[in-house]
């Protein structure tokens, strides 16, 4: 658990820091290029982190599958969580740059469209698992589901280039070098919390579990002490 601790300690500092530099980056040294810009600095650096907690989550998945190792679901199954928290924030700053960049909201632009399925596709995965009770099942079923529910990852990045999209392709955008600098520290920033998070939510899961497996075996303890007092006495 000390190393545990050391490690937190150290991402949080770091993501201080990088928060603090991503903020007077972007905000007080760079200089607005546009009045939108700065939803770029939040909307991006969600989307990036919703699409690398969605492939850690399918990574957790496979390894479950292959070991049934109970540490790799609970991965799974907390990144799958933070990639939703970070799909909502993508899909909300998105929608609001969209209102002031395209004056609607929501525009059933293909990037939108196939952004917020994926973000259903992983609601349902999460909706499947609590739905199951038995606990090894649970696991086996949500990483089956998580594998097919991953498809939507490539569809999402790749939707600007298969169909026609309001929303510019990485190679038309043009951005000034302290706007790139900014952008990158907000996305190391971003980085770094949604690690410190995912640290802490498993640390969290495997204590949780620790504390159930401790209550079944008293539980078993004392229902074997009951029955033996009872033959006891009999």
């Amino acid at each position: 658990m000390g190393g545990v601790r050391w490690k937190q300690h150290l991402l949080i500092y770091a993501a201080i820091l990088a928060s603090i530099l991503a903020y007077f980056f972007s905000f007080v040294f760079v200089k607005a290029e546009r009045s939108d810009i700065y939803f770029l600095y939040l909307h991006v650096p969600a989307a990036w982190v919703c699409y690398l907690a969605f492939s850690i989550s399918l990574a957790g998945s496979v390894a479950f599958i292959a070991k049934r190792s109970p540490r790799s679901d609970i991965i799974a199954e907390n990144s799958a969580i933070l990639g939703l928290l970070f799909g909502a924030i993508a899909l909300i700053v998105g929608s609001l740059w969209a209102k002031v960049a395209w004056n609607a909201y929501w525009n059933w632009d293909p990037r939108e469209t196939t952004t917020l399925i994926l973000w259903l596709a992983y609601a349902g995965y999460l909706s499947l698992k609590l739905s199951i009770e038995n606990e090894e099942k649970r696991a086996l079923v949500g990483a089956v589901y998580n594998i097919f529910a991953f498809s939507t990852i490539p569809l999402s990045y790749l939707s600007v280039n298969l169909w026609f999209s309001l929303h510019p392709q990485t190679s038309e955008v043009s951005m000034s070098p302290p706007v790139i600098t900014a952008l990158l520290i907000n996305l190391f920033s971003a980085t770094l919390l949604f690690a410190l998070l995912l640290l802490m939510l498993n640390e969290m899961r495997i204590l949780e579990r620790r504390i159930d497996m401790i209550f079944v075996a008293s539980s078993q303890a004392s229902e074997a002490s009951a029955a033996d007092v009872a033959d006891a006495e009999c």
